[in-house]
């Protein structure tokens, strides 16, 4: 099971259509065509948009997801945009 996390509004769970999030998925999720991992501290793994901070004016900060970059040892002072998705190991194909 992942957990969206939209930069504005409640977080969702959300379950893969087969045994594993497919790519297709993880870009339906994360509202993207091109997506970047992070691997968190504690084991999962944060799907955001590669080109997110270079799209069109506009797209929100994400604060919970930026607060999950800098617990995982971000640089400091960078920022996530838009909605992303954490998933636990093992569940991206």
């Amino acid at each position: 099971m992942g957990i969206v996390i939209p930069p504005r509004g409640p977080e969702r769970e959300v379950r893969p259509l087969g045994q594993h999030f497919s790519l297709e998925e993880l870009y339906r999720h994360v509202e993207t065509d091109l997506v970047e991992c992070v691997f968190l501290r504690d084991g999962r793994t944060m799907w955001l948009d590669e080109l997110g901070k270079l799209r069109e004016p506009g797209v929100p900060w994400n604060p919970r997801a930026t607060a999950l970059l800098e617990a995982a040892g971000g640089n400091p002072g960078d920022f996530v945009v838009g909605t992303v998705l954490v998933t636990d190991p093992g569940e991206v194909e």
